[in-house]
């Protein structure tokens, strides 16, 4: 059974997206004492650990700790296994013959998949190397951000869905090419998640 801050911590990574090494990078604590907290092999980690992890996720230490509720009640959510694959495998969806998993926070059970943005077209809003989760069935709106292909052999792009005439995808990032919605140009799926890169 794992304790409170085991707890916490699975709940607090899953929420924002953020896997053990991507943590450890963004707070600089060891990978391996993130892992031995998560395991429960760590039951009373360090004072200073404890106060970085509470610092990355805005959160008290008496919120990371159990003593009060945190702001992410995870009563309603539900952790996914989502499969992570390559940008040029989102057309077939194909995993490599290793595949990584990442975990996330949604509403329900779906065909997500999640990636890495391979271009800077959606600067500022993602950066190139972000991590993004896609639902082919969410249904795009007016602004979302949406992952496409646009007609050739391998033209797959993240865009700004812009809902005006018959529809258009646009980069946030004016450098690169917009797209009319017409029948070459394909949504495979809404963003839904954006986990940013490690810089």
């Amino acid at each position: 059974m794992r304790n409170k801050i085991s707890q916490q911590l699975y709940r607090l990574m899953a929420s924002h997206a953020v896997s053990e090494s991507q943590l450890a990078k963004l707070t600089g604590i060891n990978q391996a004492i993130i892992n031995r907290i998560l395991h429960n092999k760590t039951k009373n980690p360090r004072i200073d650990t404890v106060m970085s992890l509470a610092e990355y996720f805005r959160i008290s230490l008496d919120q990371l700790t159990g003593m009060t509720d945190t702001e992410h009640e995870t009563n309603a959510i539900l952790m996914v296994k989502v499969p992570m694959i390559e940008w040029h495998q989102i057309l077939t969806r194909q995993n490599n013959s290793n595949p990584q998993y990442i975990y996330a926070d949604v509403d329900k059970k779906g065909d997500y998949f999640a990636t890495e943005l391979n271009n800077q077209s959606m600067l500022p809003y993602i950066q190139a190397g972000s991590q993004i989760i896609v639902d082919p069935s969410q249904p795009y709106t007016d602004g979302d951000f949406v992952v496409a292909h646009t007609g050739g052999s391998h033209d797959v792009v993240a865009r700004q869905y812009v809902n005006e005439g018959g529809g258009r995808l646009v980069p946030t990032n004016s450098v690169y090419q917009s797209f009319e919605m017409n029948h070459d140009v394909t949504i495979i799926g809404t963003i839904i998640r954006i986990s940013s890169a490690l810089i």
